[in-house]
């Protein structure tokens, strides 16, 4: 199960790590010029786009949950080892 886990959030952030990446070459690509790309670029990731943030977050969150799971798992195993 542990190494279910280990892969499971490792894909999960893979895939949402190339989300990410794709939606702002997808941008670069639909845009005029890089200036325009770059300025999407720093809006979406502005730290002040916070809805950003937490919708990555919850996109995040199956593969947060399946880490800490599997943390928890090796921590109870070595105790009761």
């Amino acid at each position: 199960m542990n190494t279910f886990l280990k892969w499971f959030y490792r894909i999960w952030f893979g895939l949402v790590l190339s989300m990410l990446i794709f939606s702002a070459i997808g941008v670069y690509l639909s845009t005029a010029s890089l200036t325009d790309t770059l300025v999407w670029i720093q809006n979406t990731y502005s730290p002040f786009n916070i809805l950003n943030y937490l919708v990555i977050a919850v996109i995040a969150s199956p593969g947060i949950g399946a880490y800490l799971w599997r943390e928890k798992r090796l921590e109870k195993q070595k105790y009761d080892d």
